[in-house]
């Protein structure tokens, strides 16, 4: 993964630390109105909650986007694998009688665990000068 911008040295998001606890803050201010939302049993709350919650997750990912570029080798190759979990559960579960425990442990192991291990002991993504 990239850290900053490109040339750049920091793993830093944002220019000022205030920005990233904004966010952080944001984030357990929504989670905490969301029990409470169900506390009360509101509807309408957990609503305008999950809503917030979307949000969020927008503004997260345009964060990560601008900060990371979405075209990187990692997200091509997480992606496809990811991609492959997707099919290989969905065409075992409708072809074959594996448990579920089987199927999620083959999901998790294409879809995780196997492109976590290529980008770790292997030179994938990396630029040669990293």
């Amino acid at each position: 993964m990239r850290s900053g911008q490109p040339g750049s040295t920091t793993s830093q998001y944002f220019e000022n630390p205030a920005v990233g606890a904004a966010l952080g803050l944001a984030y357990v201010l929504v989670g905490v109105g969301m029990v409470v939302s169900l506390l009360l049993d509101s509807i309408d709350l957990f609503i305008v909650f999950a809503a917030g919650i979307l949000v969020l997750l927008l503004i997260s990912m345009v964060v990560v986007f601008v900060h990371e570029g979405i075209a990187t080798p990692e997200n091509k190759l997480i992606s496809t694998f990811v991609l492959l979990a997707i099919g290989l559960g969905i065409g075992l579960s409708t072809v074959t009688e594996l448990s579920f425990e089987v199927l999620t442990g083959v999901v998790i192991v294409v879809g995780i665990i196997a492109p976590g291990l290529l980008l770790e002991f292997t030179d994938y993504g990396r630029g040669r000068g990293n």
